[in-house]
């Protein structure tokens, strides 16, 4: 089964989801995330010398 809308599921985006302020505060933290992640790899999980 595929779902299908009973309604225009488009209706409602006329308006901007963000203002600039928004924008810029999301970046700054998808950065900050992206920094995150990029940590994960740096460290060898299996390395016991620690």
């Amino acid at each position: 089964m595929i779902p299908i809308p009973q309604f225009n599921h488009f209706d409602n985006l006329t308006d901007p989801w963000l203002s600039q302020s928004d924008i810029e505060a999301l970046s700054d933290f998808w950065d900050a995330h992206v920094e995150t992640v990029k940590k994960w790899s740096e460290d060898d999980p299996f390395d016991r010398s620690a």
